[in-house]
């Protein structure tokens, strides 16, 4: 049964939510999912590759580690700030734009980086880059979610978002082969024409969200959306004034993120945003240092290390799947008290290599797949017209928290922990965490108890 075109004023936004809901799942929604996921590869590849040419960078340039880190530390900054403006320009032109927009940015930007003839040109750089890569995170969560229907959201987040350690991963496996060879610079062209090239495939392949072009609800989005819903093929929609659309996104701002009782949910959101990336750049920046000071050899410690990447990805999998089918604070708050414990067992004298890499393996897995459950929340958290605004302050959290985590290891150095005690601290903000998902899914029980 097709939608009349009075459904704009009577919700037209829920119906077709609905229609996805309901549907079943296309091979076209996957494709778009796939596209968002490997702009999600090169968003890791390209956050990291400082990381792997950082050594043969410093010997080239002879440059100081404290001015190595200040290239890497504004990188940061820049992922943050990207992650945190880009809100309002989402809410107002949509996730393709977005998308495309910065997926371009960090690809000329990487191939800057490969010409920078100067520190100070390769920081820039590196800024800006950053831009485009925090950018690009939130809107191709926020189109993930937007496009696939609730039954399999969590899944389809968990998995898009798995792109990111991926291509860390392939970051690292190029740079083993590139720059012995040919230099530095290689990683940044594969890191600059690999998005380029996606780039060009995005412009003719992705298409904008469905919900978002049901709230904006222009005459062209009523197009849009009727293109969309025929691939899944479903009944399209007939046409709308641009008028109320428009009025709609006008009146929408980041109030919206917070109000109707969701300023809980934000804030509990933003902590677990912040404290898992946190706990994993801890273990990401520290664990070879660690563990070759406490006499491992070095090459079992950077495996042990690669372990915990491995384990998120594995981790974002299957607990994305089955939170599909089970409370989802719950799933949380199990896999953070799990998690917790992996970080204190980290601490055992008497673990060689093998046990501690089935112990990154675990942390990677119930912490970094944690975050993939904490994207699929974050998705329904918000409405449509203010949603990209939500997962940028979310994103910027863990922005946030990859930027603390690492100067909290050095802090504690500084202080006096020293060798594998110092991974137990981090059993504390996860255990906080796993307490604060519990207390959230037991009110929300009683309250839905209460309402019945």
């Amino acid at each position: 049964m097709g939608l009349s075109s009075n459904d704009r004023i009577s919700g037209l936004p829920e119906r077709v939510g609905r229609t996805i809901d309901e549907a079943p799942l296309t091979a076209f929604q996957v494709r778009v999912a796939a596209l968002c996921g490997c702009v999600a590869v090169l968003d890791g590849f390209d956050g990291q590759a400082i990381a792997f040419a950082g050594p043969a960078l410093i010997r080239a340039w002879g440059l100081t580690p404290s001015a190595f880190a200040w290239v890497v530390s504004i990188g940061l900054v820049g992922t943050l700030l990207g992650a945190s403006l880009q809100g309002p320009f989402a809410d107002r032109i949509g996730r393709r734009p977005l998308i495309i927009a910065a997926t371009f940015l960090f690809a000329v930007c990487a191939m800057g980086c490969a010409l920078a003839a100067t520190p100070v040109q390769l920081t820039a750089l590196r800024f800006v880059s950053g831009l485009g890569l925090g950018a690009a995170m939130v809107n191709i969560v926020a189109l993930t979610g937007e496009i696939a229907p609730k039954r399999n959201r969590a899944f389809m987040i968990a998995t898009m978002a798995s792109g990111l350690p991926v291509g860390v991963f392939l970051c690292g496996l190029l740079s083993s082969l590139l720059i012995e060879g040919a230099g530095w610079r290689a990683i940044f062209w594969a890191g600059g024409l690999a998005p380029l090239l996606l780039g060009a495939v995005l412009l003719f392949r992705l298409p904008e969200s469905p919900l978002f072009r049901a709230v904006r609800g222009r005459d062209s989005d009523i197009v849009g959306l009727n293109g969309f819903l025929a691939r899944m093929g479903q009944a399209t929609v007939a046409g709308v004034g641009a008028a109320q659309g428009v009025t709609a996104t006008r009146s929408s701002s980041v109030t919206g993120v917070v109000s109707d009782g969701r300023l809980l949910v934000a804030c509990l959101l933003g902590a677990v945003f912040f404290f898992n990336q946190l706990v994993m750049f801890f273990l990401f920046s520290w664990t070879p240092t660690v563990l070759a000071q406490t006499g491992l050899p070095l090459h079992q410690a950077v495996l042990v290390s690669s372990a915990i990447g491995l384990g998120s990805v594995f981790g974002g999998f299957v607990l994305s799947l089955v939170s599909d089918r089970n409370p989802r604070l719950f799933m949380m708050a199990l896999a953070y008290g799990i998690g917790a414990g992996a970080c204190v067992l980290f601490g055992v004298p008497r673990f060689g290599a093998a046990e501690l890499a089935m112990l990154a393996l675990a942390v990677g897995f119930f912490v970094g797949g944690g975050q993939g459950l904490a994207y699929a929340m974050a998705v329904t958290s918000f409405p449509v017209e203010v949603r990209a605004r939500g997962l940028g302050i979310l994103v910027t959290a863990t922005r946030a928290g990859a930027i603390c985590g690492p100067l909290l290891g050095g802090a504690l150095q500084t202080w006096g922990w020293h060798g594998r005690d110092i991974f137990a601290t981090l059993a504390g903000p996860l255990l906080l965490l796993a307490v604060v998902a519990t207390g959230a899914q037991l009110a929300g029980r009683r309250n839905a108890e209460r309402g019945a």
